[in-house]
């Protein structure tokens, strides 16, 4: 599909804006480029039902997304970033992350968005034994909202795939099998290559600051080995350090399982941009969640 005018406008304002440095108002700049576009198009699935608690932690909240006569559809588990210290699965009267709801939704799967416990009260591996027990609450519930819970694409944007990933590699409770399928978005997966300032501070934040822990902590061979279906992505303005964590799990998926992830660096969009706009733009990770979903139906 042809790119609109109101999308190379979108693009021409993210080019200009990855010039400077990102800031936690790069972030609130982002979302007001893309809020209008949203509003125009609807950003909310049919129905969605907020704060269910999978954990008794006020923090352990998911939102459902889902549609009247859906069944046996499959499920989209997104896990939101912040930075590890910041991050919600809804900001009310906004777009974020209903969005994702509502793409789910235009493609025929039912969405579940979740909130987890935070840094610096909260450190590793906690977020993702917090991903493990929202996995343990789909698999018992989803049914009732039209979802398979043999059906269960897992993904996250930056944080959220650095929570995915460390789940994925065992390093939470529950099970990676699980999950039918997996897409880690501008993430971080080995926390001791993370150098750049401010990230590395925020990524020591989470991890901690002991360089053999650091190493430790790393998902890149335990998420590399699972044996399902794997989408990495960036985007092609990501901070260099994000770039080379994407080749970095590619490499070693490649090298484990002779065959790369399904993989893309989305043309025209920065950190988080890429999220932020699913579902008004014809991106490539629009696309390649999109093929995540064909190939989980059969």
């Amino acid at each position: 599909m042809e790119s609109s005018p109101d999308d190379e406008s979108l693009r021409d304002a993210l080019r200009a804006l990855a010039r400077a440095p990102f800031t936690p108002e790069t972030m609130t700049t982002i979302m007001g480029l893309v809020r209008g576009r949203h509003e125009r198009r609807g950003y909310t699935a049919p129905r969605i039902e907020r704060d269910i608690a999978y954990g008794p932690d006020p923090r352990q909240r998911l939102d459902v997304h889902c549609f009247e006569g859906a069944a046996n559809q499959p499920v989209l588990v997104w896990v939101p970033g912040g930075g590890f210290v910041s991050g919600t699965k809804w900001q009310p009267g906004t777009p974020h992350q209903d969005n994702i709801g509502a793409w789910a939704w235009r493609h025929g799967a039912v969405a579940v968005v979740v909130d987890y416990r935070l840094a610096p009260q909260h450190t590793w591996p906690v977020a993702a034994r917090d991903v493990a027990s929202a996995i343990e609450w789909v698999r018992r519930n989803i049914a009732a909202y039209g979802g398979s819970p043999d059906r269960i694409v897992l993904a996250g944007g930056s944080a959220g795939a650095a929570h995915v990933a460390s789940f994925m590699a065992g390093h939470g409770d529950g099970d990676p099998q699980d999950v039918a399928a997996v897409a880690v978005v501008s993430g971080i997966y080995a926390p001791a290559l993370m150098a750049e300032a401010p990230h590395r501070d925020l990524v020591r934040t989470y991890y901690g600051s002991d360089e053999d822990a650091l190493r430790m902590r790393s998902s890149v061979a335990g998420l590399a080995a699972w044996p399902g279906p794997l989408l990495v992505t960036v985007t092609e303005f990501d901070p260099p350090g994000f770039q080379e964590q994407a080749l970095l799990l590619a490499s070693e998926r490649l090298r484990v399982q002779r065959a790369l992830p399904y993989a893309a660096v989305v043309p025209g969009h920065m950190h988080a941009s890429d999220v932020f706009s699913l579902g008004i733009d014809d991106s490539a990770l629009d696309l390649m969640l999109r093929q995540l979903l064909a190939r989980i139906r059969g």
